[in-house]
């Protein structure tokens, strides 16, 4: 699915012809070339976008490290259950932007290690933006608790998020090398079904109060 190709979605099949007449010709006629496009993919809608940001928190969990001894083949199957294969990943605590399948992987490996919990401190500042033809967007804030009920220190970060997704209407493949562990150099695959994916991820972590206060 190409990047930022949003195409306005029509949910009508019978559509008045909307012509527009230059004046001033001196002679012969104007065409108008309109071109109608039919929208058959699903629109964002809020609760579709609520129900993709709860599928993902839970995920995390699913494929964390309390629940995968093997943590280097869980985070291949996290990373391609939820982004599509060249999906572009602006990490919450990373400075390194993450494109395609292998690299996001890399990142939840560490991630997932740490077993987080995600919650939405704010959620009444989440916003649902519907963005086209089969597009969509989530934003707003989220905690994560780090190393909970482990002998690690527990740790929380806050961070605004930005997902974009994208409806994938035809079964697609992903695959990722498994970087380390018992499965280390093996390459593990899965075929997702339709349906709504990440395809740009934005995330950041929160800066100090006090920063909020200087005067740029």
């Amino acid at each position: 699915m190409p990047k930022f190709q949003f195409t306005t979605c029509i949910n009508f099949t019978v559509i008045p012809l909307i012509a527009t007449i230059l004046a001033a010709c001196s002679s012969g006629s104007t065409t108008v070339n309109t071109t109608i496009v039919q929208c058959n993919l699903p629109i964002f809608t809020p609760q579709i976008g609520q129900q993709l940001l709860d599928s993902w928190a839970a995920g995390l969990q699913k494929y964390s490290a309390n629940n995968n001894p093997d943590i280097y083949s869980s985070a291949g199957y996290f990373t391609m259950s939820y982004y599509t294969n060249d999906a572009t990943l602006l990490p919450t605590v990373s400075s390194q932007q993450r494109d395609g399948t292998q690299q996001i992987y890399n990142y939840f490996i560490g991630f997932l290690a740490k077993n987080p919990v995600m919650s939405l401190p704010k959620s009444e500042s989440t916003t649902f933006t519907p963005l086209g033809c089969g597009y969509g967007a989530a934003d707003g804030y989220y905690d994560f608790i780090l190393n909970p009920d482990t002998t690690n220190e527990t740790h929380i970060v806050n961070a605004r998020f930005t997902f974009v997704y994208g409806y994938e209407s035809q079964p697609f493949n992903e695959q990722a090398v498994v970087e380390s562990g018992p499965s280390m150099g093996q390459t593990i695959t899965q075929t997702n079904k339709p349906g709504w994916y990440i395809f740009i991820q934005q995330s950041s972590v929160l800066p100090p109060y006090e920063s909020d206060k200087i005067n740029y």
